[in-house]
């Protein structure tokens, strides 16, 4: 769609959407990673891999078992192919105490399933971020923000954020505001970031679109898809409308809904 923007306009149809060559950039991990880390940026230590072995030298090079290391496919959609490698966790609890979804993932296990491969996807390992995770919902007009709304993930389901908070911090905004100012984005942009061991924020990925969990942001009163509409058809927000009410806190939870044998639904 970025690509054929200009006749999607002859057409009458108004785009928020990031130029093409700046989504070529964020889409694939290894390439967004070479191209802050280019710009000065500070990026996770990394190293961008395509066979068993290179793997292996990968994670040795970058500490393990030392300390612990991820991988992931350059290209994929939300946690699918993340692992952590990390010989401090205690496998026995893991084993009786923790449900089989965990992202670790032993040395043994993984060069036991793709050794015998002569090539795997292109893979970025990298070093574990220990620290507190952020997405950060951004809204860009043209390579400058708008507006950056950080929420505090306090817990995860495969991936997905089940407790989070509106949290001021000031050098998460500014690391987040400084990326996609840098990659020339533009529209709702989603910065995940999460804190070194030294507490520094770096790039754990970018979703150049509309993320999951911004209807967190409309509760703390940053109604960002209306936001984005407004600015594709050359309307300025107000004042009121980036008045962020910091400290909003969202949780998630089950609600079921059932159905009668003929289909129709009720609620207990």
């Amino acid at each position: 769609m970025s690509e054929a923007e200009q006749e999607l306009l002859m057409l009458g149809t108004r785009l928020l959407i990031s130029p093409a060559n700046s989504l070529k950039k964020v889409i694939n991990k290894g390439e967004l990673y070479k191209e802050l880390q280019a710009i000065g940026i500070p990026v996770p230590d990394f190293r961008i891999v395509r066979t068993a072995d290179d793997l292996k030298q990968a994670i040795r090079h970058l500490g393990y078992p030392h300390r612990p290391v991820c991988f992931k496919p350059t290209v994929s959609d939300g946690s699918r192919g993340f692992h952590i490698l990390n010989n401090e966790i205690d496998k026995f609890r893991m084993l009786f105490h923790e449900k089989p979804s965990s992202a670790h993932i032993s040395e043994e296990e993984l060069f036991g399933i793709i050794d015998k491969r002569t090539e795997i996807p292109e893979t970025i390992a990298m070093e574990f971020l220990p620290f507190e995770e952020y997405s950060v919902d951004l809204l860009v007009n043209k390579g400058k923000v708008v507006v950056a709304v950080p929420r505090l993930r306090v817990a995860t389901v495969g991936g997905i954020s089940t407790k989070c908070v509106i949290a001021k911090e000031q050098d998460i905004i500014d690391y987040a505001v400084l990326v996609v100012e840098k990659l020339q984005l533009n529209g709702n942009i989603g910065v995940q970031v999460r804190r070194d061991r030294n507490r520094t924020p770096k790039i754990v990925e970018i979703n150049p679109r509309i993320q999951g969990t911004i209807v967190h942001c409309t509760a703390a009163g940053i109604n960002l898809p209306v936001l984005a509409v407004k600015q594709a058809l050359g309307i300025a927000p107000t004042e009121a409308e980036l008045n962020v009410r910091w400290g909003t806190r969202m949780t998630r939870y089950w609600e079921e809904v059932f159905y009668d044998a003929h289909g129709s639904s009720f609620a207990l």
